[in-house]
């Protein structure tokens, strides 16, 4: 209940600094029929993701080592507590239940942790030999992961938000990039923490790699 009391505080708090800022400055009316509030939730207080020019023709976000230290960390401890508990306790241990319990608590912690390195590591694609943009590992040319694409024809603007987010211990600011449809649609491409500067570089070359101006707050 106090966590869905903070989450809507926070969206109130987004929607008020979305009224605030004045889309008029980018004289486009699209820019006036958009939302200006995130469209993700997550809040990751560092940078999950670089932007690497793979080639003349495609961008791509690749995973940074804290990324995949950080869910590497969920699957050695998931490893490592039935292990632990078998050579510490396995033969006090009575019972089914107490056996279990220790492989089924590492096994939800293996579990965050696969989860978490491969969401953080599923591609993030913008490639102008297919002419899309794509999240997933098959590249929507083929004529597959169409639900996960946008055809790069079809985006007008590059729109990059921030948020700031108070924690228990401290307090970041989170980016989110995403691009704006020519149909007035948003599709999220990222959003992480990490330093101002990098995330609006990474912006500033998308929008110069699809050839479309950058819409930021930032």
């Amino acid at each position: 209940m106090l966590n869905k009391l903070k989450d809507l505080a926070e969206n109130a708090r987004n929607i008020g600094n979305a009224m605030q800022f004045d889309p008029s400055k980018f004289d486009d009316s699209l820019a006036m029929q958009i939302q200006w509030n995130p469209i993700g939730r997550s809040n990751s207080n560092f940078k999950v993701r670089n932007l690497n020019e793979i080639s003349p023709g495609r961008l791509e976000y690749k995973s940074t080592v804290g990324a995949k230290v950080f869910s590497l960390i969920f699957i050695v401890i998931g490893a490592i507590i039935p292990i632990w508990f078998f050579i510490s306790y396995f033969e006090s241990a009575e019972g089914v239940v107490e056996l279990l319990f220790p492989l089924l608590f590492g096994g939800l912690f293996m579990g965050v942790g696969y989860f978490l390195l491969k969401s953080k590591t599923k591609p993030i694609v913008f490639d102008k030999n297919s002419g899309h943009f794509w999240t997933g590992k098959e590249d929507p040319g083929t004529g597959t992961n169409s639900k996960n694409s946008v055809r790069l024809s079809d985006v007008h603007a590059v729109q990059m938000l921030s948020q700031f987010v108070r924690g228990d211990k401290r307090s970041y600011y989170v980016y989110e990039t995403n691009l704006v449809l020519k149909d007035a649609n948003r599709v999220q491409v990222i959003r992480q923490g990490g330093s101002r500067q990098s995330n609006v570089q990474d912006a500033q070359q998308i929008a110069g790699f699809i050839g479309v101006p950058l819409w930021s707050t930032v």
